[in-house]
């Protein structure tokens, strides 16, 4: 890339300098760009990212990045730390990815998907979370949101608000489309329509009302509890559908704390949507509108967090411990593993604080609940080795208070988890006798808290380790367990699918799906074929062994009948069909959205990938789990076939 490029760049707007202009030499790569103009390219999008002082840019240098897939520059520091990445992936010796990292971690890239030199996505990553937007029309504006979460949703919605943003508002709302897609049932449709078509003039009193956020609020805290299942087939709806009520933006201006009734989030693919304008405490009428679309509530988290009056406020006690919290939290997200231990303790303190200091048991236990979340994961990560013990210290106290067996329950499986997973990090780890001391924790959580929201999950573990030591009547009865339970949790679907496919071995495969391009295919219609379903995804690296073997198969046997029919379950589908082009797959491939968990994934309870079935020229399943090595031998067997 040379010098006199990157200072013509430099020169342009900004939209313009990150276009794509910027090219690289040969492999060889020539002579880098130099320090100075790399730092002075910035994101696209509001991000924080490292900002060193141009003193200490001297200390930097430019190395040449080299992969299979991409090629291009990084700025690293005097310790080797990556500040900044500019890479192209399609070789054709221009920039289309742009990277930037805070304290090392990647947390932000620009995108150039259909390499034409202009940015058109942006993608937040690492410790800034997960939102990917698209700028369909490439003008340095986010045009709609391809992936966002809940918590980023009120916070994109606070910032919307602060800056009399209407447009941004409209990105956070549920299409229509998206509306349609969920079929809720005709009530509940109408109803959201209609608060979707009055979303607009809402929007605009609120930032005109009293109350409304100034230029300067910014988003602090989300606040709800967790978030629940609308079980298909309630007032007509055809599929499941997640939702979170009552949610509460808690928000910061000028030293005041406050807080926004966001109301009512549901998800519709990758994004969490929102279905109504926000209300200010002030606005009664509207906040009542937004309490319980889905879930009857007497009691908001507004006023619960603020006591009987929603105009009092969040209480002085509350507020110190908020901010305190989200010193902390930004410290993490900004920490190395290594360093991370001391601030997950003070984190830990503050949870427990803030569980005291609230006024109503729904709050208090909203704060258990991430408590115990926390905990559990940081011992998972290896970052807090004391953290098994102060779960089982925070679970001897709640019994000791004669708390409900909801929260002990949910404290308790937490902290199952954490303990599995820290005796599985030890450098001598008994691996049989880790198993067996899980599968016999997960048996008596279950006769414990038979009724609690993690026996389904817990039901499934153990029904999934029985599978996978060949116990299969045993697996099926622990499968079938879970629709006892809890007949409508996603847990029993899986395990229905599970028992489905242990019992398929001879058996005709209903089944069928929509191909990544849209079209339906039944595998009824493959009759006279012997047919191979492959479950397969991107980030499966046996999986892409098993598809060069595949394709091969293919090529020698398909014209003497044999089939191939993939299954992606990427959570992403422009990931899957970039994953389908790279592999060169010929054959068909169905996609619907939901990952592992999604309808395919869920039919047939899909639990590891690879999974391979094989179905005979009728239909009927050879093997419910074959090994890519036993194909060809299957299908030579099928003499007629073979010889055809």
């Amino acid at each position: 890339m040379h010098r006199s490029i990157w200072r013509h760049l430099l020169k342009q707007p900004l939209a313009c300098s990150l276009c794509g202009m910027l090219l690289l030499n040969s492999a060889a790569f020539g002579k880098p760009p130099t320090v100075e103009s790399a730092m002075q390219l910035k994101p696209t999008q509001k991000v924080d990212i490292d900002l060193p002082e141009k003193a200490a840019w001297s200390d930097f240098r430019m190395v040449p990045v080299v992969s299979e897939k991409e090629k291009g520059w990084a700025v690293v520091d005097a310790t080797g730390r990556r500040l900044r990445c500019f890479l192209d992936s399609n070789a054709d010796k221009a920039v289309d990815l742009w990277c930037y990292y805070l304290g090392g971690v990647e947390v932000y890239r620009d995108l150039d998907t259909n390499y034409n030199r202009k940015v058109d996505a942006h993608r937040w990553l690492g410790t800034a979370g997960s939102r990917w937007a698209i700028d369909k029309n490439e003008d340095g504006r986010i045009d709609r949101w391809k992936r966002i979460s809940a918590e980023e949703a009120t916070a994109e919605l606070v910032t919307a608000l602060a800056a009399g943003d209407k447009a941004a508002f409209a990105r956070l709302l549920l299409t229509q489309s998206e509306l349609d897609d969920l079929q809720l049932g005709t009530q509940a449709t109408e109803k959201i329509r209609g608060g979707l078509e009055s979303a607009g003039k809402a929007f605009e009193k609120v930032t005109k009302g009293q109350g409304a956020p100034g230029k300067n609020t910014r988003w602090l805290h989300f606040s709800a509890s967790r978030p629940g299942v609308i079980p298909a087939g309630t007032g007509g709806s055809k599929r499941d559908l997640l939702v979170y009520e009552n949610v509460v933006a808690m928000t910061e201006s000028d030293g005041q704390q406050g807080f926004l009734q966001v109301g009512t989030l549901v998800q519709a693919g990758d994004c969490w949507r929102l279905i109504a304008a926000p209300a200010v405490r002030e606005d009664a009428n509207a906040a009542a509108t937004l309490s319980g679309l889905f879930f009857t509530s007497e009691q908001s988290p507004a006023q619960q967090v603020s006591g009987p009056r929603r105009d009092a406020g969040i209480s002085p006690k509350l507020q110190e411990l908020l901010a305190s919290l989200e010193k902390i939290e930004a410290r993490l997200a900004a920490s190395t593993p290594q360093k991370s231990g001391t601030l997950y303790i003070k984190q830990a303190e503050l949870l427990e604080q803030l569980a005291a200091a609230s006024s109503t048991a729904d709050q208090k236990e909203a704060w258990i609940r991430q408590l115990a979340d926390n905990l559990s994961a940081a011992t998972q990560s290896g970052a807090m080795p004391e953290g098994t013990e102060r779960l089982e210290k925070l679970l001897a106290r709640l019994k000791k208070q004669g708390k409900s067996n909801d929260i002990l329950a949910y404290v308790r499986y937490r902290s199952l988890l954490a303990t599995y997973s820290e005796a599985m990090q030890k450098p001598k780890a008994d691996y049989a006798k880790i198993q067996s001391d899980w599968l016999e924790n997960l048996k008596q959580f279950v006769k414990t808290y038979p009724k609690s929201n993690d026996a389904a999950e817990a039901l499934l573990q153990i029904a999934i380790a029985e599978e996978f030591s060949g116990n299969n009547e045993q697996a099926k009865d622990w499968y079938r367990k879970i629709a006892s339970v809890a007949p409508e949790s996603p847990q029993a679907k899986k395990a229905t699918g599970a028992i489905r496919r242990l019992d398929s071995p001879g058996k005709p495969l209903q089944f069928k799906g929509r191909t990544i391009n849209g079209k339906t295919l039944n595998l009824a219609q493959l009759a006279g074929r012997v047919v191979l379903v492959h479950y397969w995804a991107s980030w499966c690296e046996p999986c892409k062994a098993d598809m060069a073997i595949i394709r091969d198969l293919v090529a020698k046997y398909g014209r003497s009948g044999f089939y191939a029919v993939g299954i992606n379950v990427d959570n992403d589908r422009q990931i899957a069909i970039d994953a389908m082009k790279k592999s060169r797959l010929t054959w068909p491939q169905i996609y619907e959205s939901g990952g592992l968990e999604s309808r395919p994934a869920t039919e047939l309870g899909i639990l590891t990938l690879p999974t391979m079935l094989l179905l005979d020229k009728k239909g009927r399943v050879i093997s419910r789990n074959i090994h890519i090595s036993e194909v060809e031998t299957e299908i030579k067997k099928r003499a007629e076939i073979a010889k055809r």
